[in-house]
């Protein structure tokens, strides 16, 4: 009797185990990919519906013959006759043309990143732009420091003059009872001007492109921290502590991470159906559904894993050093370059940076997550290669005083940080190493284990 349970009771656990792979061979199957690019996250099914007939409209077909014969068209009518301008003017629209030449080229001929909405085309613009500020970028790093920011007059000639240093830690009274203005908060609320609004929606944007809410806040505590020890290079860094961590740290980036946050949350729990224009009979369907073309083709909010093993610690450590060194930089190179911070160029590269930063993280995520991606993305690529490039630049055009002359208790904290980080590295390659040369489903023979 007890041998007749045993084997039915053995039978049962089997048959159990059976219908638990079962059932999860059937969530495999109903996971899908983000884009048939050839970087991609996975999504359930069950949240996306796809049937819109992409490679059969004209908006999704190439027209190379159409684009290369209206190029050859526009050169022929602004570049054959002869101009009568001054020499500058011709270099200059010289060089707008070339430009548009090079990213018409990079839209048909550049590969599709993460995202497709609202068009690939889109992204590969974006791509081919990174590749020409890269190319200037290094263009600038070859220049004497005072050649460099002379030649920027031939963009704007109000350029090439030494910016004035502005500290905006002059006077950090919380509250003023004896302000001439009769407002005791009058310190606190003349620094709410158009770059609170600025900073807010700049920390939106990362959070749409980083999605994880640790992740932000550590990046948002750190640089907090940064313009700190900083502050001896750049007087701009300069606050008052209520600067530091009410108006930027609880209000702009607080409210920035929380709503955009939320907006990624809303984006997650919506369920993706798409029907080609085609298949939607009514006017007003089409246009909900051009529209809706703006908005992603699927959503999935990062769960970065800093602590499960070597490939997400250093992908998280990665993301961290671009978040804070594109921050950095911002400061570092406007005044580097005597670049006025209400100058387009910086609001240009802010643009630039919401556009290229989503991309690049996207990439990124997916090297870790996904086993079919087997290199970084083209995006993640060239974004490194900027932002290490104009680390170059403002360690040669600025003048700034050396790291080492820091306060001494801000450089022994960041030695500490680093021993730390380097401490886990080292933990995480050990452990890789260890795994590597035994892996767990690998079975050793008795007789070699000892020997091991």
């Amino acid at each position: 009797f007890l041998h007749v349970a045993a084997l039915f009771e053995i039978r049962t656990m089997s048959s159990q185990q059976e219908k638990q792979q079962e059932k999860q061979r059937e969530e495999e199957e109903e996971d899908t990919f983000v884009s048939k690019a050839p970087y991609r996250f996975k999504v359930h099914k069950s949240l996306t519906f796809h049937d819109d007939a992409q490679s059969v409209t004209w908006f999704w077909r190439p027209h190379s013959l159409t684009l290369v014969a209206v190029i050859v068209i526009l050169l022929a009518i602004f570049g054959l006759p002869e101009n009568d301008k001054r020499a500058e003017d011709n270099a200059k629209h010289g060089l707008a043309i070339g430009v548009v030449v090079f990213l018409a080229h990079a839209a048909l001929q550049f590969g599709d990143g993460p995202f497709t909405r609202p068009h690939p085309v889109i992204w590969r613009i974006v791509l081919g732009t990174s590749l020409l500020y890269l190319i200037w970028l290094v263009f600038m790093l070859f220049q004497n420091p005072l050649d460099g920011r002379l030649s920027l007059r031939f963009f704007d000639e109000s350029l090439g003059h030494r910016l004035p240093e502005r500290n905006y830690a002059e006077d950090c009274d919380f509250y003023t009872p004896n302000h001439p203005s009769g407002n005791p908060f009058f310190n606190i609320l003349d620094n709410f001007d158009r770059f609170v609004v600025a900073h807010t929606i700049g920390w939106f944007v990362k959070a749409l492109a980083f999605r994880n809410f640790k992740l932000l806040v550590v990046c948002s505590f750190v640089f907090e921290l940064l313009e700190y020890m900083l502050e001896f290079q750049l007087p701009n860094f300069g606050e008052c502590w209520w600067d530091h961590w009410i108006l930027d740290f609880v209000i702009c980036n607080g409210t920035g991470i929380v709503l955009g946050l939320w907006v990624c949350r809303l984006l997650e729990m919506r369920q993706y159906r798409w029907r080609g224009f085609k298949a939607i009979p009514t006017a007003k369907g089409k246009l909900m559904r051009a529209v809706a073309q703006f908005s992603p083709y699927a959503w999935q909010n990062f769960q970065w894993g800093p602590f499960k093993d070597l490939k997400h610690w250093l992908a998280t450590l990665f993301v961290i050093w671009m978040m804070l060194c594109a921050d950095l930089n911002a400061f570092y190179l406007k005044t580097a370059l005597w670049i006025p911070a209400e100058h387009w160029f910086n609001l240009a590269r802010i643009l630039f940076a919401a556009m290229a930063a989503p991309v690049a993280v996207a990439e990124t995520y997916a090297y870790v997550t996904d086993p079919d991606c087997k290199k970084l993305g083209h995006q993640t690529t060239v974004v490194t290669l900027i932002l290490v490039t104009e680390v170059l630049i403002y360690n040669k055009y600025g003048e700034v005083q050396s790291i080492w002359k820091a306060d001494p208790m801000w450089l022994a904290l960041s030695g500490i940080t680093l021993a730390v980080l380097a401490l886990i590295t080292i933990f995480y390659i050990l452990r890789a190493m260890c795994g590597k040369s035994f892996p767990e489903d690998e079975e050793v023979p008795e007789g070699e284990k000892k020997d091991k």
